[in-house]
């Protein structure tokens, strides 16, 4: 059976919901999502991680499971299926998120051998300075209550496309660089890239705000990560300038008190 398919949803919701059962359902789910997610973990990860990988994505599956059956009911088959692949891309993400971190600690470790005890507090103390002001930033900016489209097509265009010097943040060069992708890959792109044009460290938890946008559902019953992005250049120009201005507004009042 598919794992999006009607007739399995059909059996996998009657088999969850069983007052009395004796858990067979989950090994079939484990054979069917095995089926259907393993060849694509495989083309993406090491070989030797695609296990690991796999079984990130099963659980991640079971402890939503019940979640998805009371809110995936009226999904066609091709929305069942973009809620596994959702999950498939961020447990994907979260791999290689996991590798790179093992490879800025070991290269830092490198660099710190040939660094003298005070020169390390040293650069510790202005590090954290700075970054403090750029999470004040960022939890405002993604915390804002505006469409996480327009909060993505700011980033990109005043942040992070304008940090490469690819351009001066003309809203062309983000909507060229964003068109058709989906919100979800777009943000987990957007984690690495914003580390990358700033040069620091950005803890996940400054990312918490814009994720729960994403993870929400929108009015059609759809989770709204899944949409795909589709703004003009008008409508990142206008949410830029609605954005700056409430940066501004607070920063105004921050500086009154």
């Amino acid at each position: 059976m598919n794992f999006a398919s009607d007739e399995f949803f059909q059996y996998l919701k009657t088999e969850v919901m069983k007052e009395e059962s004796d858990g067979q359902i989950y090994f079939e789910l484990e054979k069917v999502i095995k089926k259907s997610v393993y060849g694509l973990i495989y083309r993406k990860v090491p070989h030797d991680s695609v296990d690991d990988v796999y079984q990130e994505v099963f659980f991640t599956v079971w402890r939503r499971l019940t979640d998805f059956l009371l809110k995936s009911e009226n999904m066609k088959p091709a929305q069942r299926m973009s809620w596994l692949l959702t999950i498939v891309n961020r447990r994907i993400a979260d791999y290689y998120e996991k590798q790179e971190c093992f490879k800025e600690i070991a290269s830092i470790d490198d660099e710190n051998s040939n660094i003298s005890m005070s020169d390390a507090r040293s650069g510790i103390v202005e590090q954290e300075e700075f970054t403090k002001c750029m999470h004040d930033l960022f939890n405002t900016l993604l915390d804002m209550k505006t469409a996480p489209e327009k909060i993505l097509g700011y980033v990109y265009s005043k942040l992070v496309l304008k940090g490469d010097g690819r351009n001066s943040g003309k809203p062309s060069i983000a909507v060229d660089y964003l068109t058709g992708k989906s919100l979800y890959d777009i943000f987990y792109c957007m984690k690495k890239d914003l580390q990358c044009s700033l040069g620091i460290a950005i803890p996940e938890y400054v990312f918490i705000p814009l994720k729960n946008k994403l993870d929400s559902i929108d009015k059609d019953g759809n989770l709204v990560g899944n949409r795909v992005f589709t703004y003009t250049v008008k409508k990142v120009t206008d949410g830029n300038n609605r954005i700056q201005k409430k940066l501004e507004d607070i920063e105004c009042k921050e500086l009154k008190r």
